[in-house]
């Protein structure tokens, strides 16, 4: 058998090259499979979330402060302008992955905000804030991990 080689990028790989006949054997070289699947996302980081979280902590913090939910218009149920805040949110960290504490509770306000919108499509029913409290909790643990001041309904009751 003749040896022959085949320049394959910056590097030579042998062939083996059969000298014919039913016998003869041609050797083909080895690749690895190409990867098509696409990267994995990025954990969220509290850089990531910043301003929109942001305008969620504003817009609860007004709302803790007037005793008022203010995310869907109460008789009809569709989004107020923070309503709109809390749905780009939603949209924003939907499917985050969970590898981090911050891109995980994004996630799970984005959950708990469609879970909201979707009980409140109607507008605010008895019941409606079981799944309120879930958003402001979420909201809460997110500005408490990215430093960003957050007020409880209580605090203002307590304090003005």
């Amino acid at each position: 058998m003749k040896a022959a080689s085949l320049a394959a990028g910056a590097a030579a790989v042998p062939l083996l090259a059969g000298c014919g006949g039913a016998s003869s054997s041609h050797s083909h070289p080895m690749t690895a499979p190409i990867d098509t699947s696409p990267p994995a996302a990025a954990a969220l980081t509290c850089s990531d979330i910043s301003t929109t979280l942001g305008y969620l902590v504003s817009d609860q913090n007004s709302q803790n402060k007037s005793l008022e939910e203010n995310w869907v218009n109460i008789t009809d149920g569709s989004p107020t302008s923070q309503g709109n805040d809390l749905q780009n949110a939603a949209s924003q960290w939907q499917g985050a992955p969970l590898s981090t504490t911050v891109s995980a509770d994004a996630a799970q306000l984005s959950s708990d905000a469609n879970t909201f919108f979707s009980d409140t499509s109607g507008g605010l029913a008895p019941g409606w804030n079981a799944s309120y409290n879930p958003v402001m909790h979420d909201i809460a643990t997110l500005a408490h991990l990215c430093g960003l001041t957050y007020h409880t309904m209580n605090w203002y009751m307590n304090h003005h």
